[in-house]
């Protein structure tokens, strides 16, 4: 069967698309943000909870199975539940919550992100469906939803980085019926040109996923990232940073290429 993969800028006429997506992705392999403990007084409060058995395995240096989650992040843990199980905390009994809406409101999230100045991001689109999605804009001076930058922003300059020229990477991602495709790859290295035009000089960003820093490294010519410091809010992500003078021409077309021809 043929698969074609079109890749197309994100706008806000497809916020809905993009926020179904975006929950689809997240909800799978590795992180299944799919129920969550909020009950305070529980000791496993913040904890996830799952129906979806898993047994991918990422390789890398940073990454294992998913149920053990990242190397360095020890919380939150994930907890498998019976088909059969009622949606509660095996500790506490009170009823679980959806991670999206639920816990984070994913259409705030990404509409606020569409609403930065800044902004550039894909949708890959895999026989017409959407697949997946790669977005970022440049630093901002004031809170997200998702990123306390009003901590952050001083801790970038102190590393000699111009706001106004560093673009944050902010989210990439693929629905597991869509991976093998070349798709990830493909619409991080679209976005990263995209930036690039709009006169970035560097790229930053807070992930530990092996797949998102293989992007990078490909892109980059296979140069070592530049590890910065320590997320002050999250203490268990870290920021990196790549500086566009590295980018490799060819590498970034490849992937941009590979993601949207046909296969068989």
């Amino acid at each position: 069967m043929l698969t074609n993969v079109e890749l197309i800028p994100i706008s806000d006429d497809r916020l809905d698309d993009l926020a179904n997506l975006y929950k689809a992705v997240f909800s799978g392999h590795p992180w299944h943000e799919d129920l969550i403990c909020e009950s305070k007084g529980c000791e496993r409060f913040g904890s996830q909870y799952t129906y979806v058995e898993c047994d991918r395995e990422d390789t890398g240096q940073q990454a294992v199975n998913c149920r053990e989650q990242y190397r360095f992040r020890s919380n939150p843990r994930i907890f498998l539940l019976a088909k059969e199980a009622d949606p509660v905390c095996m500790s506490c009994g009170s009823e679980l919550i959806s991670y999206y809406p639920g816990h984070t409101s994913h259409h705030r999230l990404l509409g606020n992100a569409l609403q930065q100045r800044t902004f550039v991001g894909y949708l890959a689109l895999l026989n017409g469906q959407p697949a997946g999605f790669s977005f970022g804009y440049a630093v901002p001076t004031i809170d997200t939803p998702s990123v306390a930058f009003s901590q952050v922003t001083e801790l970038l300059i102190g590393k000699g980085l111009n706001l106004k020229h560093t673009f944050y990477a902010a989210e990439t991602g693929v629905a597991d019926y869509a991976q093998g495709e070349r798709i990830g790859g493909a619409v991080h290295a679209k976005r990263i040109l995209d930036a690039r035009q709009q006169g970035m000089t560097d790229v930053v960003f807070r992930t530990l996923n092996p797949f998102v820093h293989r992007y990078f490294s490909t892109s980059f010519g296979g140069k070592r990232v530049e590890e910065l410091f320590t997320d002050p809010v999250r203490q268990g992500s870290k920021w990196f940073r790549w500086k566009m003078t590295d980018l490799d021409e060819s590498a970034v077309n490849d992937q941009v290429r590979c993601g949207r021809r046909s296969s068989q």
